[in-house]
């Protein structure tokens, strides 16, 4: 898309009524625009360094354009076809972008789903994880296992007693929660796609696999 800068033929034009983001359209007319009743001349087309190319622009009377205010102050305008090109193929960009993300997200949601379901935990659980400002590892080795604060552990929503294994609904498979007593960490749910890394989570949950 060309981009034309516009200088002032008139004294008295306000900027300020093509603020940034706020876009005016007008037709060209003599290689002039006018706005707010002032002429502004089509100086030149900006090349890709930043530098306006001066001589003849091609924008001939009746052309429609858009005008705006830069970043840097300066009045530039384009043609309207052009500006809607742009517009369109943003538009596109973003809605395939969005699209894609759906379907990773729905990918990852269906194998972690999987995933979830084949550890056969026999009481009810989500995906949870420890908020915590750093992704250092609590605990000692032995000592119920060591967390490392992002992953993603099986957080209990029915507590059981299996052997000497026993847990209340809110703790961890592989720690009790009340383990857990420094006062910015605590425990969230994650999001319904979060597959179980927790090595500790995971090892104690073989006990209930049949393979």
């Amino acid at each position: 898309m060309e981009i034309y800068q516009l200088h002032l033929v008139s004294s008295g034009v306000n900027p300020r009524c093509v603020i940034e983001g706020h876009r005016i359209r007008v037709p060209v007319e003599g290689n002039q625009v006018s706005l707010d009743g002032k002429q502004l001349e089509v100086h030149g087309c900006r090349t890709a360094s930043g530098r306006v190319r001066t001589g003849p622009v091609g924008l001939v009377s009746g052309t429609l354009v858009e005008v705006w205010c830069d970043t840097n102050g300066m009045l530039v305008c384009a043609r309207a076809d052009d500006v809607d090109r742009v517009r369109a193929a943003k538009a596109a960009r973003e809605a395939a972008e969005e699209a894609a993300l759906r379907e990773r997200e729905e990918d990852l949601r269906i194998r972690a789903q999987a995933f979830n379901a084949s550890l056969a935990i026999p009481f009810r659980w989500v995906p949870g994880a420890i908020e915590s400002e750093s992704s250092r590892l609590l605990g000692t080795p032995g000592d119920e296992g060591q967390l490392l604060a992002n992953n993603v552990h099986v957080l209990l929503k029915q507590g059981f007693r299996d052997g000497r294994l026993t847990r209340s609904a809110g703790d961890l498979l592989c720690m009790r929660s009340r383990r857990i007593t420094e006062k910015h960490l605590k425990l969230r749910k994650t999001e319904a796609y979060a597959e179980v890394s927790c090595r500790e989570c995971l090892t104690v949950a073989k006990r209930w696999r049949s393979d």
